[in-house]
C-alpha cells in the first residue's frame, strides 16, 4: 500500500514551475522528469480556504458548506470568520483516521481549529496565535515554540495585514516563515511515522501577491526595480527546501506537490458594491452609511458587514475580494429576503446583463464571466451560497467588496494593495513509488486528487467513484 508525501505551494501558477523558471528548479524539475504533471484546475472561484479543502476532500464547495471566509451567523445576523468546524464533509485525514491509518496535517488552510485526528496537526493562517487551540497533540507546542518568532509562525502577518506590509519586509517575513515551517515538516518526517502526510507552504502566495508587478514586464503597473529578481529568488529558495524535504522520504513514499490556484497580475479594483449602493440594489442601514461617510471624508474604504445592511430594502449584495459572490437577498434565502423566486432569477439576468457591460477606467471592454450556482454546486440551495460569482475581465480585475470608494475603480482594498489575484490553473506533480515516468498529463481537476489518493491507497468512498486521475503505474 502506497504511503503519501502532499506537499503544496500555494498559489504557484504552472507557466512559472513548467516553464519561465523550470531550469531554475532543479529539485522540482527532477520530480516532473521521474513522474507525471499538469496544470490543476481549481475551485470556482480558486479561493484558498475553498481550494484546499476541496483538494483534501473531493467535494465542492457546497458539500463542503464553505464558500467565503466569512458567514453571517444565523442566530446574531452578525459577520463572524468561518473554521474548520464549519466544514461539513469529511477529509482525506478523517477518512484515513476511520481506517486506523496515522495522518501528518500541517499548516493545510481552514484547519482551525485543530480537530482530533489519528496523528498530528498544526494549524493554518487563519489561526489567532500559538497560544490558541492549533496543535493536536496540544504538547507539540512546546517543540514549535524553539522555532523562531511565534508572531510570524502562522503568517507574515496577521490576517489580511500582509497587504500593507513594505515588500522588503514582507519577503524577509516570508522567508523567517517558511524556514520555520520547513523546519517542522523536517523533524516530524524524522521523527514520526506516517501513512498520510500533507503540508502547505503559504511563502509563495504571499510574496506574489505583492512583488508581481517587479517582474512581469507585461504588468500595466510594471516598476523595474532592485525587487525585480526577488520572486525568482524566492522560488529558487523554495526549491533547495524541497530538495531538503525529498531527502528524507524513502523509495516507498508517493510524492505529490501541488497547488491550490494559481496567480497573475491585475491591473485594478472594482468596487461592485459601491455600484450596488449607487443604483440602489445594496441599501445600508442609517449607522452603517453614516459609517461610510465618515470614512470617505477621511479617505478611507468601509468594510461590508452584515449587521450594516438593511436586508428589508436590499435586493443583492456582493462579498469577496479578487472574485465577486453575488448573493440575491429572497425570501427562499432568509426570513428577511424580500424577493421571490421568478424576481430572483430576473434579477440575476439583469445584473449579468449590466455588469457585462462595464469596461475598465481606460474604456477597454473586459471579458467578465459570470458562474451561476446551480451550474457549479452539487447542491446550491443553502443560505450560504451565492446565487453568482463573477470574475471580472477573467480576474485581470479584482472586485472589491468595501465601500466609500470615490470612483468605480480603486487600485487598493480597506486592508491595502496588491498588484496580483487568483488565477483558476494551478499545478500537479505526482512521482514516486508507483509512478511511471509519462510527462505532462493535460489538467487534472482539483476535486481528483483526494479520490486519486485514496483509490491508490486501496480505499473506497461512496460518492467519490469515479473522480480519480488517469495516471500511468508502475507495475
Amino acid at each position: 500500500m502506497a504511503r503519501f508525501f502532499v506537499l503544496g505551494l500555494d498559489g504557484v501558477p504552472p507557466e512559472l514551475l513548467f516553464e519561465k523558471w523550470s531550469s531554475e528548479l532543479p529539485n522540482i524539475r527532477g520530480l516532473m522528469e521521474r513522474g507525471a504533471y499538469a496544470g490543476l484546475d481549481s475551485t470556482i472561484p480558486p479561493a484558498s480556504i475553498i481550494a484546499w479543502s476541496s483538494f483534501a476532500s473531493g467535494r465542492d464547495a457546497s458539500e463542503l458548506g464553505i464558500y467565503s471566509y466569512t458567514r453571517r451567523n444565523p442566530e446574531t445576523g452578525r459577520t463572524e470568520l468561518v473554521n474548520s468546524t464549519d466544514v461539513r464533509a469529511d477529509l482525506i485525514w478523517d477518512i484515513l483516521s476511520k481506517k486506523g491509518m496515522r495522518s501528518i496535517v500541517l499548516f493545510v488552510p481552514l484547519t482551525f481549529p485543530a480537530k482530533k485526528i489519528n496523528g498530528i496537526m498544526v494549524t493554518d493562517f487563519l489561526t489567532p496565535g500559538i497560544d490558541s487551540n492549533c496543535c493536536y497533540p496540544a504538547e507539540l507546542k512546546e517543540y514549535i515554540k524553539t522555532l523562531g518568532n511565534m508572531e510570524l509562525f502562522f503568517d507574515v502577518a496577521g490576517f489580511t495585514e500582509y497587504k500593507g506590509l513594505e515588500p522588503g519586509l514582507l519577503l524577509q517575513n516570508a522567508y523567517k516563515m517558511t524556514e520555520m515551517h520547513v523546519s517542522l515538516i523536517k523533524h516530524l518526517l524524522q521523527t514520526e511515522k506516517y501513512d498520510f502526510f500533507m503540508a502547505v507552504l503559504l511563502g509563495t502566495d504571499r510574496v506574489q501577491h505583492m512583488l508581481w508587478k517587479y517582474f512581469d514586464k507585461q504588468h500595466r503597473h510594471y516598476e523595474d526595480s532592485k525587487l525585480s529578481g526577488e520572486l525568482l529568488d524566492f522560488y529558487r529558495f523554495i526549491d533547495r527546501k524541497v530538495g531538503e524535504i525529498l531527502a528524507l522520504l524513502d523509495s516507498d513514499t508517493t510524492v505529490i506537490m501541488a497547488s491550490d490556484h494559481g496567480m497573475k497580475g491585475t491591473e485594478g479594483k472594482i468596487n461592485l458594491n459601491d455600484w450596488l449602493v449607487d443604483n440602489g440594489y445594496l441599501v445600508l442601514k442609517d449607522s452603517s452609511r453614516r459609517e461610510v461617510e465618515e470614512n470617505r471624508k477621511k479617505g478611507r474604504q468601509t468594510k461590508l458587514v452584515f449587521e450594516g445592511i438593511d436586508f428589508s430594502m436590499t435586493r443583492a449584495y456582493s462579498i469577496g475580494a479578487y472574485h465577486a459572490r453575488i448573493f440575491i437577498n429572497s425570501r427562499a434565502r432568509s426570513p428577511e429576503g424580500i424577493l421571490d423566486e421568478r424576481q430572483r432569477l430576473e434579477l440575476i439576468g439583469e445584473l449579468k446583463s449590466r455588469l457585462s457591460r462595464l469596461r475598465s477606467d481606460t474604456g477597454r471592454a473586459l471579458d467578465t464571466k459570470f458562474f451561476l450556482a446551480k451550474d457549479i454546486y452539487k447542491s446550491a440551495s443553502s443560505r450560504e451560497c451565492p446565487d453568482m460569482i463573477v470574475y471580472f475581465d477573467n480576474l485581470v480585475w479584482s472586485s472589491n467588496p468595501d465601500l466609500g470608494n470615490s470612483s468605480l475603480y480603486s487600485w487598493k482594498t480597506a486592508v491595502g494593495a496588491d498588484c496580483a489575484g487568483h488565477a483558476p490553473k494551478g499545478f500537479f506533480i505526482i512521482s514516486g513509488r508507483g509512478i511511471k515516468p509519462a510527462g505532462r498529463i493535460g489538467d487534472v481537476d482539483i476535486h481528483s486528487i483526494t479520490p486519486t489518493i485514496l483509490s491508490m491507497m486501496g480505499i473506497n468512498v461512496p460518492g467519490l467513484e469515479g473522480k480519480r486521475i488517469k495516471i500511468v503505474e508502475a507495475d
